[in-house]
């Protein structure tokens, strides 16, 4: 997903609610599932080192799920124009959670959702 580059500030960066995360100084964030350590040795360990580590990992439904609402909550912080920070990704996760994924999409639950994000900007 690609954001304005003066909203997102450049680190990598992991735990954005149950997903990695890594948003680069170009304005591209990236999102995707946490790997579990022992699944990682067991892809060192294994012979099929041809394809990249992302081709061989399944996603399940609920993990796409929090994908997306991390992608959705990343797109109303930007909506609202509020900074791309992991505090402030992780107070909008926290407070989407109630709602359903494709909801994040409207306007109103997205400036309700980035609420406490916004707040919390200010008094920094």
């Amino acid at each position: 997903m690609r954001s304005q580059c003066r909203l997102t500030k450049s680190r990598r960066v992991s735990g954005w609610g149950p997903t990695r995360g890594s948003a680069g100084n170009n304005g591209y964030i990236w999102i995707g599932a946490e790997k579990d350590p022992k699944e990682l040795a067991a892809e060192a360990d294994s012979e099929d080192a041809s394809l990249p580590s992302s081709a061989r990992v399944v996603v399940g439904k609920g993990m796409r799920e929090k994908i997306a609402r991390v992608r959705n909550v990343v797109l109303a912080l930007a909506s609202q124009r509020l900074a791309i920070f992991v505090t402030t990704i992780i107070y909008a996760y926290e407070d989407s959670e109630h709602h359903d994924v494709k909801a994040l999409c409207s306007p109103e639950i997205a400036a309700e959702v980035t609420a406490r994000a916004r707040a919390a900007c200010l008094t920094t």
